[in-house]
């Protein structure tokens, strides 16, 4: 045999043994995300989406669910809490325990929308809000309220106020179209 032709099949040889070794370790490399991604789609929580928004209308679906929608005002404790000295502000994400005031103030100074519940409010309706959440989770925060409210949950702006004293089906669409209005509202002084 030709020894140039034989360094030829040598060299196509080799060439061949990397590409091989290329589709092998991308083939197990692609292998390992399928399985890194089916794992991190399993939630332990609630994994139902909700529902379609049924109005467009902020004002309309807050008078369906018998909210009241209103400006801040100077007795709401969390305007007060924009007012003080600025702390540190909560960050956006669902809590199990009330927030610091001072903290729930410096978050709604940079436009994070925040919605409170009782406590006595339905499992469900709390998975609902934490399903909610996570539409937006850069910028709502959802907590339980640390005083008693007359509303079951209501949710807050820099300058609005969205009080629900009962949940109705309707009242998760308010919550959603308050936040979709009111995300990134801004204090300025």
């Amino acid at each position: 045999m030709d020894p140039r032709r034989s360094r030829r099949l040598v060299g196509l040889r080799g060439a061949a043994s990397y590409v091989l070794a290329w589709a092998i370790a991308g083939a197990a490399v692609g292998l390992v995300l399928i399985v890194i991604l089916q794992d991190s789609g399993r939630r332990p929580e609630r994994a139902t989406a909700l529902p379609p928004v049924r109005e467009v209308s902020l004002e309309v679906a807050a008078r369906h669910a018998r909210c009241e929608l209103r400006p801040l005002q100077p007795a709401d404790a969390l305007q007060h809490a924009q007012r003080g000295p600025p702390g540190a502000a909560a960050r956006p994400g669902f809590y199990d325990r009330p927030l610091a005031s001072r903290s729930l103030g410096g978050a709604l100074r940079r436009g994070t929308v925040l919605i409170q519940y009782r406590s006595d409010l339905d499992a469900a309706v709390v998975a609902d809000l934490r399903t909610a959440q996570r539409g937006l989770p850069r910028a709502t925060i959802v907590a339980p309220a640390a005083r008693a409210s007359r509303f079951l949950i209501q949710a807050v702006s820099s300058r609005r106020l969205l009080g629900c004293p009962r949940v109705s089906p309707s009242t998760l669409d308010a919550l959603r179209l308050f936040r979709g209005r009111f995300v990134g509202e801004r204090v300025t002084r």
